[in-house]
């Protein structure tokens, strides 16, 4: 249990809900409206917005994940107590856990992208991944470009 507890301390667990719901209620409430006042069909259904949501949430932990991993040494020495990586979730393994969830959400991007015949999608997800990890190694230290390639995403 304590395995599965540092895991969703490592993924930020309430912080996905919260970028999920925040999708869900953007698509919801604002979206939907504006699309149905103006004779638009939308072109996501609940179960195409849903496999997109879980991409996002694939994306967003990885990002997470791959933010820890880059920050571990200087976590080591600022944060020593609060860092997860090696201590209860080796190095090894929360990388493989960034390639299974980094790839799962490129291949529900692609099935996406596939099933709704739009095949520039396909360029969002790797360009959301760079972005993140271009992010994390260059751009975290310049808070006006940092702040606003993540509030892009």
């Amino acid at each position: 249990m304590d395995y599965l507890k540092s895991l969703f301390l490592l993924l930020r667990f309430p912080n996905l809900v919260i970028a999920v719901l925040t999708q869900f209620m953007v698509y919801q409430l604002v979206l939907l409206p504006a699309l149905n006042v103006s004779g638009i069909d939308p072109l996501l259904d609940f179960s195409d917005l849903s496999i997109l949501m879980l991409a996002t949430a694939a994306v967003t932990a990885a990002g997470y994940l791959w933010n820890d991993m880059v920050d571990y040494p200087l976590d080591c020495i600022n944060k020593p107590d609060k860092v997860i990586i090696n201590n209860k979730i080796s190095f090894h393994t929360a990388f493989w856990i960034y390639g299974i969830l980094t790839l799962s959400g490129w291949g529900l991007s692609l099935f996406l992208a596939l099933t709704e015949d739009k095949t520039l999608w396909f360029f969002l997800y790797p360009s959301a991944v760079g972005g993140l990890v271009w992010y994390s190694q260059r751009l975290k230290k310049s808070p006006f470009w940092g702040n606003l390639l993540v509030s892009f995403y």
